[in-house]
């Protein structure tokens, strides 16, 4: 009996011995297996509070950009927009993310398609084609804005963000400017015809001289009785007249200030009616 309890202890020792041996190595797998689920605890709420440091980072990007921001998906549908699209459109995010098209705000409804179709191409073929458009929106309230938009695909989403920039102001300036520069060549033009204009008044001003004097000196010749008298003094009317003509063509080809004063219009009157007297005959 005692050896038979004897065996039946050693084999009682062996069991137990046997048993805190796994109890040991379980125990120590567990406590490893802990120490890997803690660091990959660990690991995770890194990685999430990473991915929400780097998500409220670029919200906060994409809010202050300060330009007019809009995240699109493949249908043109505006997933998300910032606070300078809804100054630029004039409306409300609760209004436009998720139930409008960025197409819907585009002026000229015939361009649209084409629009679209560009941007079909530069997505085979980024390289072949510009992502900027120049079109005009419509903002709810009636008003027309030119506006250029950059469309940049996001890689690995089907997805893109269009930024679009006011240029009215811009074009506005481009539209006056435009116009300076042909109002500085209609007055180059203006000029240039003032200075042909003082080279002809001036060469037909000498002309004038030489008849005028002589006209004068033929009057001083011919007795005033004499019918031919009368001619002279209209040749001499004449080139007066023509010499104020040139003389206010060579005032506007020197930009010279010209002094206007009244003049009876009986004198005219009567200057052409003996002009016409000599010019009218009996036949006409």
């Amino acid at each position: 009996e005692n050896k038979i309890r004897r065996n039946m202890e050693l084999k009682l020792n062996e069991h137990k011995n046997n048993l805190e041996l796994v109890v040991r190595n379980r125990t120590q797998e567990l406590l490893e297996a802990n120490e890997i689920l803690k660091k990959e605890v660990i690991i995770r709420q890194n990685a999430e509070k990473e991915l929400k440091e780097s998500q409220e980072k670029y919200k906060a990007i994409f809010e202050n950009s300060g330009e007019a921001l809009a995240l699109i998906d493949s249908d043109g549908k505006l997933i998300m927009i910032n606070n300078e699209f809804e100054k630029l459109i004039k409306s409300n995010k609760a209004s436009i993310e998720n139930k409008c098209k960025w197409t819907d705000f585009v002026m000229n409804k015939d361009g649209i398609a084409r629009l679209i179709t560009m941007e079909i191409r530069r997505r085979k073929s980024a390289e072949y084609w510009s992502n900027t458009y120049y079109f005009q929106i419509l903002r709810t309230t009636g008003e027309i804005r030119d506006v250029q938009a950059i469309i940049s695909i996001i890689p690995g989403i089907n997805q893109a963000i269009v930024g679009i920039t006011d240029i009215t102001e811009i074009k506005n300036a481009e539209d006056e400017k435009l116009k300076l520069r042909e109002q500085l060549t209609q007055s180059q033009k203006m000029e240039a015809i003032g200075n042909l204009a003082g080279g002809i008044a001036h060469d037909f001003n000498n002309i004038l001289t030489g008849i005028i004097g002589s006209s004068e000196m033929l009057q001083l010749q011919i007795p005033a009785d004499n019918p031919v008298h009368k001619y002279i003094g209209q040749i001499l009317s004449l080139s007066e007249k023509a010499s104020g003509i040139t003389k206010r063509l060579l005032a506007f080809s020197r930009k010279q200030y010209i002094d206007l004063k009244p003049i009876p219009v009986s004198e005219i009157f009567d200057g052409s009616e003996k002009l016409l007297k000599m010019l009218l005959t009996d036949d006409i």
